[in-house]
């Protein structure tokens, strides 16, 4: 856990250091969720943050941790002199710690010592700052959002690469409006069926964090791992027309088998890595888990959700209503 600290914090420096302000950022903050009386971590969000507000709460609660820091005493009044610019503070207001109490661990019940603030025994966090809630990194409105566009673009890049598709294999323009719609019909269901599979997805990975030993609430979790779905479902969306493609525009004919195969084993291989990296590092974000456990949780679930998509296809694989099925059109040809 240590190291993971030390990690982001000098990964955050260096953002900071190259102007990268929403990368600093994010990794101070991921600093911050793990240690919230880190000096450095504090100091370092002060210089990137958008507003006066958040820049004085920042030195602010620099100085509450160590009083004699003058370096923060500087940049405090000099941010003080500065006109306001109306906008409200999001960032949390540390408070003094009760000497007198030892935090108890949620996790893994340790009574540790009142001076620190990671578990002595497990690493975790004993007073967590939802840092990203409070700057509105994470919220309903940006998930939803992300759903959105993710609902969307199922249907609409598998449109534009099946028409992009058409023109270079010669098809006429006459015919383009026509293959447009066909091609985003088609997509529609599947699309539609992503979005809603991030619900069980959600659901799944929630109760593992759980039985991990997380304590935290389940909004943030949804909320994080809508958007990391969502993520999925566009790159997928954007992916999934060239497995047709690329043989129809480079392949001949004594080639065209081996092109399609090796297209689907690469498209693949990136979406199915996409997926396990992404989720493995939502849940660790939000529940602060191991690498290990964060992996665990995502390849059970991955296995499990493939064994509900093709068990019912053995089983009934006469039914009009075949999941594999209707997903796997968006991996076929549609500008014919």
């Amino acid at each position: 856990m240590q190291g993971d600290i030390e990690r982001r914090l000098q990964q955050g420096i260096a953002a900071a250091k190259e102007g990268d302000r929403a990368r600093a950022r994010d990794n101070l903050i991921h600093v911050i969720e793990l240690d919230e009386r880190n000096v450095k971590a504090w100091l370092w969000l002060s210089s990137v943050v958008d507003s006066r507000a958040d820049k004085i709460i920042a030195l602010e609660n620099v100085l509450e941790i160590a009083p004699a820091n003058m370096q923060a005493e500087r940049e405090l009044q000099r941010a003080r002199r500065q006109p306001p610019d109306r906008t409200p503070p999001s960032l949390p207001r540390l408070t003094r710690p009760q000497a007198a109490v030892d935090p108890v661990c949620l996790r893994c019940g340790y009574r540790n010592p009142s001076w620190v603030y990671l578990c002595d025994r497990c690493g975790a966090d004993l007073r967590p700052v939802n840092v990203r809630a409070a700057l509105g990194l994470i919220s309903w409105r940006r998930s939803l959002a992300a759903m959105g566009i993710a609902l969307c673009s199922v249907p609409i890049l598998r449109a534009a690469i099946g028409a992009a598709t058409w023109l270079l294999r010669g098809g006429s323009m006459q015919r383009l409006p026509t293959i447009l719609f066909h091609c985003a019909a088609e997509a529609l269901l599947p699309g539609l069926l992503l979005v809603l599979a991030s619900i069980p997805i959600t659901l799944l990975t929630w109760t593992g964090a759980r039985l991990a030993g997380s304590q935290h609430e389940l909004e943030t979790h949804v909320q994080f791992t809508t958007v990391t779905i969502s993520s999925w479902i566009i790159l997928l969306a954007f992916l999934a027309p060239f497995v047709p493609a690329v043989p129809r525009l480079i392949g001949s004919q004594r080639t065209f088998d081996l092109i399609a195969q090796g297209t689907a084993l690469l498209v693949s291989a990136i979406l199915g890595g996409a997926g396990l990296i992404w989720l493995t590092q939502a849940l660790q974000t939000v529940h602060h888990l191991s690498r290990s456990q964060a992996t665990l949780i995502t390849l059970t679930v991955f296995a499990g959700g493939a064994i509900l998509l093709v068990g019912p296809q053995l089983a009934a694989s006469g039914s009009p209503f075949n999941l594999v099925s209707i997903l796997a059109v968006l991996f076929k040809s549609c500008s014919h």
